[in-house]
């Protein structure tokens, strides 16, 4: 009975491997930085903790532009519309939950506008609203790379006023496939316990 019990407890763990809800984004809500910035401010920076500046500078804001609780984002234009990424580690065949708080600053679909990469999938939005917006989407991931990078771009008017983004979430709410050689050991673990036990009787 008890080598049942922990063949079964094996077999739990294993088929629920990679299940978790952990956030693969680091430093998503943009707080991780060696900076400390007033609220009501801004700066213009050429690193970004956890994020690769592929337009040599992003720039960050504090409690501005309908951001009323005293936390970082980034503005997707600069001086020109930037593109910031970073490498995430994905499961082919698993589906994948994005979410982020979005604001048009300017409030124009010609200025405002941005656009998430993310292997083959791709999410844009130049959504209009006086407030900040959670907007949230999923996806399966069909590549075969167990790394992809993750991007953000503005794609709006190289104006200067672009997409205000914060708290960047990406979790995997599907269960990791479980490798053949995986339920070949369960089955094995399951038969032999059957046999010891018939042998028994």
């Amino acid at each position: 009975m008890k080598r049942l019990t922990l063949a079964l407890f094996l077999l739990v763990l294993l088929c629920g491997a990679g299940s978790a809800q952990a956030n693969l984004i680091t430093n998503g809500d943009f707080e991780t930085t060696p900076w400390n910035l007033n609220n009501g401010s801004w700066t213009i920076y050429s690193t970004l903790q956890g994020w690769n500046l592929y337009s040599g500078e992003v720039e960050v804001q504090k409690g501005m532009f309908g951001n009323s609780n005293p936390t970082n984002y980034v503005e997707l234009d600069a001086n020109k519309n930037i593109r910031i990424g970073q490498s995430v580690n994905l499961t082919t065949g698993a589906t994948y939950q994005l979410s982020f708080d979005y604001f048009n600053r300017q409030q124009s679909t010609t200025s405002g506008s941005m656009q998430v990469l993310i292997g083959d999938y791709s999410y844009e939005t130049s959504a209009l609203g006086t407030q900040w917006t959670t907007l949230t989407t999923s996806f399966v991931y069909k590549g075969s790379s167990p790394s992809e990078i993750l991007y953000l771009l503005g794609t709006g008017k190289s104006d200067s006023y672009g997409a205000l983004v914060d708290n960047i979430s990406l979790l995997q709410t599907s269960p990791t496939p479980v490798p053949g050689a995986v339920w070949l050991l369960g089955s094995a673990l399951v038969g032999l316990i059957g046999f010891k036990r018939k042998r028994k009787a």
